[in-house]
């Protein structure tokens, strides 16, 4: 599941480098609200320090 942020990069890099602009745009977006999903499920979690 964490190697997925990885592959929308790579196709949105890869999408970039053909000048299918809209699409990298796109792939971006996607990669953003992939990343704060990923980000919200992986960290809800209280942490519990003590010093």
């Amino acid at each position: 599941m964490l190697f997925t942020p990885f592959f929308i990069a790579l196709g949105a890099a890869l999408a970039a480098m053909f000048g299918r602009e809209k699409l990298s745009y796109s792939l971006f977006v996607v990669l953003v609200i992939v990343m704060l999903v990923l980000f919200v499920h992986n960290a809800t979690d209280v942490m519990n320090a003590s010093f």
